[in-house]
């Protein structure tokens, strides 16, 4: 509803008909872990076919989210496929467990 809201924004903006699909992509890492990724792009328009994608990450702590009413706005001006992902732990991607050792016992090498 969010992403929604922006796309609707941008319109009523006067900017050009733009839409985006959203996915889970698996991880196949045993757990059923996905990394959820929109894809924004131009109606009408051959999905950017043109120009290189432009990929969006946001930091620590947010999510697609964020660009909410941005990215309707940076597929106009970019003119091809703006894709924004969520981080693992962050938006609507999986938050695995942790399987490192924790505190003093953890190494650091490992963790980083």
């Amino acid at each position: 509803a969010l992403l929604d809201h922006g796309v609707r924004w941008w319109s009523d903006q006067g900017g050009a008909p733009v839409s985006y699909t959203t996915l889970d992509v698996p991880l196949h890492d045993g757990d059923g872990s996905h990394i959820h990724t929109v894809e924004y792009f131009s109606k009408g328009g051959e999905k950017g076919a043109k120009r290189a994608p432009l990929v969006c990450l946001h930091g620590y702590g947010f999510g697609t989210g964020l660009y909410f009413s941005t990215m309707p706005s940076i597929v106009g001006r970019w003119g091809g496929r703006v894709f924004a992902l969520d981080s693992l732990g962050c938006g609507l991607s999986s938050r695995p467990r942790w399987r490192l050792a924790q505190g003093e016992s953890a190494d650091v090498a490992e963790v980083e």
